[in-house]
């Protein structure tokens, strides 16, 4: 968590509100941990899911049961147990062509379920993210490259200034 939200939490002390937040337990710090460590604070531990779970959660995203095999074991593998990653390794295997719908609009695999195995995914959601832009028109990537290098809060005139375009360019005009 950034000191702005870290001090704004410290300040709430016993106050009688209710946040909900999120964190990843191996991203905390001191400060964080102390703030878990209050009385007031109630933690609720979301684990990975197992291979079950994957495979459940798959199976339930593309309405497909039984999922093949070959997918359910190259899922399960790539996906850590993390729903966020098992959503992007299907939207990839959708992207790729191994996952398509067939005439009814069912989800099934193409080919054999063998296959899956030689898709060739990035071994990160990192590596997923940066795959999916690579595949953004030109102009696009650009403005989302010079975007990311603003920061969190953009000016339009200084993006288009970035990119050395005219300001309606960025604007969409």
């Amino acid at each position: 968590a950034d000191d702005m939200t870290l001090a704004f939490l410290e300040r709430l002390g016993g106050s009688p509100l209710r946040i909900v937040a999120a964190l990843r337990s191996e991203e905390a710090g001191e400060r964080l941990a102390s703030l878990r460590a209050a009385p007031v604070v109630e933690e609720i531990g979301l684990h990975r899911l197992d291979h079950a779970g994957v495979v459940a959660m798959a199976s339930d995203m593309l309405a497909l049961r039984p999922l093949p095999d070959g997918l359910a074991e190259h899922l399960a593998r790539h996906a850590q147990g993390i729903p966020f990653y098992l959503a992007e390794y299907l939207r990839s295997a959708i992207d790729l062509g191994f996952l398509g719908r067939d005439g009814s609009g069912r989800w099934h695999l193409s080919g054999d379920a063998r296959a899956v195995s030689t898709m060739d995914l990035p071994a990160s959601v990192r590596g997923l993210l940066l795959r999916r832009l690579d595949l953004l028109v030109p102009g696009v990537r650009e403005l989302l490259d010079a975007a990311a290098v603003l920061g969190r809060e953009i000016r339009l005139d200084d993006l288009a200034a970035c990119l050395d375009v005219p300001g309606h360019a960025v604007a969409g005009g």
